[in-house]
């Protein structure tokens, strides 16, 4: 998913929150934690996670 991201043309804190969820991922796609606290580990917003 990292290299689909990659190829993205998205804004940077798009990317950056995007990244996030992803490092945040199971091996069968589903998040580890909830949006809200990814967003204040990595220090951003929860409206920048969401369309992420």
């Amino acid at each position: 998913m990292q290299c689909q991201l990659s190829v993205l043309i998205v804004p940077e804190q798009v990317r950056k929150a995007a990244s996030s969820i992803i490092v945040k991922l199971e091996e069968s796609g589903y998040l580890i934690m909830p949006l809200q606290e990814i967003a204040s580990a990595e220090g951003l917003r929860l409206e920048t996670l969401r369309p992420a």
